[in-house]
């Protein structure tokens, strides 16, 4: 038996080991070992040549290494240098979802199981080998003919803004979008006017270089804009950008880029006293395409701007003062949408009909106006059919309820949508306000309070309460239908009660507080009543278009006078006469008329003036003819055919004895002058000449005066001068009209002071007439006055004579440049190419460009420079303060030197506003010795010329005594406080030398 099984096990060892040396372990390693191979130890812990394995030296093999597909455990050897894979464990994890498809770039994996395994693995599809991408396709991942994602060349910016995506071609043939980072300089993607651009980050706003880019709709706002903005770069000198004064304080500057068309909002309204602007280029000498001040009220402004191309277009909001207050502003910019608001959640009334967004009906259903939101405006907010509280939206919103409380049950709503409203409803009973009407405030109150049909004064409950008594307020004014009417009492406020408060002043409404009795009259268009409150009452009459006095708009609202008003309607309709006593405790009596005025005079011999248009009687048109009134001309110098006879003044025959038709009286008879010089004199200027005209009319650039005239007429050409001097002893005004009237004249020259070297230049061919008029009604001064005439040009430039009579004579005269009787012109400057590049201006006065106010043209057009180019010069200018300075001009090697310029000046007459010039010579500012003509007196403590003569002449000074070297000249102008005109203008900068 022991040997039988010794050799059992001996062939079973024999039979394993044969058998383990043929197995194919798959290229993993087998757990066969075969002893004695290079007589390796089995045992001794080392792995020897022809070993698999020897105690804890595995040869660097695990679990993954041998055959049996495991996936990880522990790998061990047993004690006879074999593999043991007991240890080893073949657990497999899910790699995706089951049956799932994706695109990996053109590879479409399919996620299955692993027959082996059973856990899920990727198996990958190559879709271009059929010419195919991976795509997704109606939320499945296929593989498909290409589809493009865009236009080839296209550009946008990406979803993040930090780079430029470009259509490019892909490599599966179709179009798709290449993504280009944005550079560190240049961070943020921004669509210009839909170009994709790369553009630094956002700037402060503080100047042109430094803007605030944003997106329409924008909106921001602060307590304080002059710690928000610091900088004030923005002083604004361009004509197109400036207004009658300056803004000094701080500025904002944004950017926003428009296309063509687009039309925007650009508000600011939070209280700061500014102005805004529009540019198209940044600039704050540049031009600017809108602006406004103060344009709504209340130091609101706004622009509808609508922009004429694709680009960028800067706004900026400047402050008026430097020191602001208040200093809270609001800054906004959307889009204009017309007829209809489109964009209903930015906050803004795009379309500007005072509704914001899901109040506007236009927006109603739309976007995030699809709730019913407003429970109690009567209106469909969502669209949806259903109103206010009918409306599911507005359950368990206010005021959608029971109708249950002294509210609910009187606002007009049915809150709890049962059909009936308010005191209709049975839930209100006995809530007020519903029960009886037996009150002032029940009986205007709107309701039906007692639920009985009729409402507030038509409820016979309320026929004893005031406010249902016509007259007593705006509930049931008394109508007016016979005039004159007239109401008349001893104590106002026992008569009339306070039941209106109409202090309004936004709505042009004056102060007063105490009881009222109100009117309604019915008028047409260009009707017109007078109203009249003669009793001892302090009162405010008033005349509105709706009787409210909630927000009332007052058509006519005075305290002072309480006469004599008079009112014309400005269209067909009712309208509303309030008289108030101003305090609510006085006892004073009244007596209050109103009647109805006719349009026509309706009397010509009652010396009134019917129809209340200043005229009476036969000076008023409406009696011109009338037999037995007005058959014959009865004033002389009106202009008028006052007997309608087919004659006007000195040419009626009727006018004949008239002083204002004696020659020379009045516009009516001028003395025709045509030889020259013409000379007029006299002892007494009251007593040769008539006082037939008033031609103080400021409005007309007139001077005052209103003393005795003399009218002379005199034919010109177009460029000819008159020099006109009054060398007696009357205060005289100068003038020269182009129409001559004594309504409304123009004055082409109007001089008090001084009263001699005026000149006046022709604007065109035509009759000018010239008026000599004492300053004083009772003068008795003597007078002597002398009209010459010159051509518009020096005729000769050797004759010592001023032929053209602007103060230059030869040489020194412009006209004369060039002549070779007259020196070499060194230096020209006509201001046709704009400010010259080496010339200066300080303190933003001056500029150099084509006038819009002040001279008609500029000597050499367009072009000239001027204190302001199209308004008046600013107040409070001080000498050497605002010059306009030229660059260096050489007078290296003359033996002399002349300045000619030519001059266009109007000043405050007198010697408040002046211009001087100075020549930088020896490194200082010094005043020339010899100018001309000489200066017209001291300004500011220095002489200096002002004048009123509104034309061009020749000015220059002796520049001798500066040759040898380089010099500069400077213009200079100041101002006192008040009065400010045109100013100064020159051109033709001229130097000449020897």
């Amino acid at each position: 038996m022991k040997r039988t099984s010794l050799l059992f096990i001996m062939l079973l060892t024999f039979a394993v080991s044969f058998l383990s040396t043929g197995c194919d372990d798959g290229g993993k390693k087998n757990n066969n070992n075969v002893n004695n191979t290079n007589n390796a130890v089995c045992g001794n812990g080392i792995l020897e040549t022809g070993e698999t394995c020897d105690g804890t030296d595995l040869g660097g093999l695990t679990c993954t290494d041998v055959e049996g597909d495991f996936t990880g455990g522990t790998l061990a050897c047993t004690a006879g240098c074999a593999l043991d894979t007991a240890g080893c464990t073949t657990a497999y994890t899910d790699a995706c979802e089951l049956d799932n498809l994706v695109c990996s770039g053109d590879t479409l994996r399919l996620c299955e199981a692993n027959v082996e395994t059973g856990c899920t693995e990727w198996t990958d599809t190559d879709c271009t080998l059929t010419s195919e991408t991976c795509e997704v396709i109606g939320g499945v991942a296929q593989c498909a003919s290409c589809t493009d994602a865009c236009v080839i060349d296209d550009e946008r910016c990406n979803g993040t803004d930090d780079g430029i995506e470009s259509c490019i071609l892909g490599g599966s043939g179709c179009t798709e979008w290449q993504n280009t980072a944005c550079d560190v300089a240049t961070p943020e993607c921004h669509d210009l006017a839909g170009v994709p651009t790369c553009l630094a980050p956002n700037g402060s706003g503080e100047s042109c270089a430094d803007v605030y880019t944003i997106t329409l709709p924008f909106y921001t706002e602060g307590t304080d804009f002059t710690v928000d903005f610091t900088a004030a770069d923005m002083t604004f000198t361009d004509a197109s950008c400036t207004f009658g004064w300056n803004m000094s304080g701080v500025d904002a500057v944004f950017a926003v880029n428009l296309m063509a068309n687009e039309t925007i909002i650009f508000a600011q309204g939070g209280g700061l006293d500014g102005a805004i602007y529009i540019q198209s280029v940044c600039d704050a000498a540049g031009v600017c395409l809108d602006k406004a001040d103060d344009e709504v009220a209340n130091n609101t402004e706004a622009i509808l701007f609508t922009a004429p191309a694709d680009g960028t277009y800067y706004l900026t909001v400047r402050a008026y003062s430097a020191t602001p207050s208040p200093a809270t502003y609001a800054i906004a910019a959307y889009y204009f949408e017309d007829p209809a608001e489109l964009t209903c959640d930015d906050g803004f009334d795009n379309d500007i009909d005072g509704l914001v967004d899901c109040e506007d009906a236009d927006c109603f259903g739309i976007g995030s106006c699809t709730t019913e939101t407003v429970c109690d405006d009567g209106l469909d907010n969502d669209a949806d059919g259903d109103i206010d509280c009918a409306d599911a939206d507005c359950a368990g919103l206010a005021p959608c309820g029971p109708e249950n409380t002294p509210e609910y049950c009187g606002d007009g709503i049915d809150n709890d949508n049962d059909g009936d409203t308010d005191c209709a409803d049975a839930d209100c009973a006995a809530i007020g306000p519903c029960g009886p009407e037996n009150t002032d405030l029940l009986c205007v109150d709107g309701i039906d309070n007692d639920n009985d049909g009729f409402v507030d004064c038509d409820d016979a409950d309320c026929a004893g309460f005031t406010v249902c008594m016509p007259g007593q307020s705006c509930t049931l004014p008394l109508e007016i239908t016979t005039f004159p009417f007239n109401v008349t009492g001893t104590n106002m406020t026992a008569d009339f009660t306070n039941s209106n408060n109409f202090t309004y002043t936004a709505g042009g409404c004056g102060t007063a507080n105490g009881s009222e009795a109100v009117y309604s009259v019915n008028l047409l268009a260009g009707q017109r009543i007078k109203l009249d409150e003669t009793g001892a009452l302090d009162a405010v009459i008033r005349v509105l278009g709706t009787c409210t006095d909630v927000t009332p708009t007052c058509l006519l609202s005075s305290d002072s006078p309480e006469t004599n008003l008079v009112f014309t309607a400005p269209a067909d309709g009712m309208y509303y006469v309030v008289l108030e006593a101003w305090s609510a405790t006085t006892t004073s009596g009244y007596n209050f008329t109103i009647n109805l005025l006719p349009n026509n005079e309706t009397s010509c011999t009652d010396g009134v003036d019917n129809d209340l248009d200043t005229k009476i009687d036969c000076n008023d048109s409406d009696c011109f003819g009338v037999v037995g009134a007005c058959e014959t001309e009865l004033n002389c110098g009106d202009g008028q055919d006052n007997d309608n006879d087919g004659d006007v003044d000195c040419a009626d025959i009727d006018c004949a004895a008239a002083s204002a038709c004696e020659l020379g009286e009045g516009c009516a008879n001028p003395v025709i002058v045509s030889a020259f010089p013409f000379n007029v004199t006299g002892t007494n200027i009251t007593a040769d000449f008539a006082n037939d005209h008033n031609f103080s009319y400021t409005a007309g650039g007139c001077g005052t005066a209103n003393g005795s005239e003399a009218v002379f007429a005199v034919s010109m050409v177009a460029g000819q001068r008159l020099k006109l001097d009054e060398t007696g002893t009357v205060d005289a005004v100068i003038r020269v009209l182009g129409t001559c009237t004594s309504t409304t004249p123009t004055c082409l020259l109007s001089s008090d002071t001084p009263e001699t070297n005026l000149f006046f230049t022709a604007p065109s061919d035509g009759i000018y007439y010239v008026v000599l008029e004492a300053y004083s009604a009772t003068t008795t001064s003597g007078y002597n006055f002398t009209i010459a005439k010159y051509d518009g040009t020096e005729t000769s430039c050797t004759d010592t004579i001023d032929n053209d009579g602007d103060g230059a004579v030869d040489c020194a005269d412009t006209d004369c440049l060039g002549n070779p009787s007259c020196p070499t012109v060194i230096y020209s400057e006509d201001f046709t190419g704009g400010l010259p590049g080496d010339w200066a201006i300080s303190g933003g006065v001056w500029a150099v460009g084509t006038p819009t106010a002040g001279p008609a043209s500029c000597p050499s057009a367009p072009n000239c420079a001027g204190t302001n180019l199209s308004g008046s010069y600013i107040a409070n200018m001080a000498w050497d303060a605002h010059c306009l300075t030229s660059g260096n001009i050489d007078l290296t090697g003359l033996t002399s030197a002349t300045l000619l310029f030519q001059s266009w000046m109007y000043t405050e007459s007198g010697a408040y506003d002046a211009g001087r010039i100075q020549v930088f010579f020896g490194g200082a500012w010094v005043n020339p010795a010899t100018v001309t003509p000489v200066y017209t007196g001291t300004v500011g403590g220095a002489l200096a010329w002002y004048s009123t003569s509104q034309t061009w002449q020749g000015f220059g000074a002796n520049l001798t005594p500066y040759v040898g070297g380089p010099i500069q000249i400077r213009f200079c102008f100041r101002s006192d406080s008040s009065v400010q005109n045109a100013g100064w203008f020159i051109d033709n900068v001229t130097v000449t030398g020897l």
